[in-house]
């Protein structure tokens, strides 16, 4: 996942290359229901991105 996550919501990104662009998304909730309807909202707000030259 490329991009932004909701500052507003429980989750986090905390940054940890090597390799290069590599990070954990933290602050997901115990419980499976509710980290499925987290993943399910993320997939519906996500977009795609061309990578940027240079």
């Amino acid at each position: 996942m490329l991009g932004v996550v909701d500052a507003t919501g429980p989750l986090r990104v905390d940054f940890d290359e090597p390799p290069p662009r590599h990070a954990n998304v933290l602050g997901w909730p115990r419980e499976r229901d509710q980290q499925l309807a987290l993943a399910q909202s993320l997939a519906t707000a996500a977009r795609s991105v061309a990578p940027v030259a240079g």
